[in-house]
């Protein structure tokens, strides 16, 4: 769990996690922010549902 919904700490931790393939968040501008700096190779759906 992160300890904020901050477009920070979203970056920092998928940024450690080359690894990742594929971001689920909610619509949050934060996360999705977060997710296109910290994970750029990961492709990104809105909901659990579009997964």
């Amino acid at each position: 769990m992160l300890p904020d919904r901050e477009t920070k700490s979203g970056k920092t931790w998928l940024a450690s996690h080359p690894e990742i393939e594929g971001v689920s968040r909610d619509r949050g501008r934060a996360y999705a922010s977060g997710a296109a700096q910290g994970a750029s190779q990961a492709i990104q759906c809105a909901d659990r549902w579009h997964v």
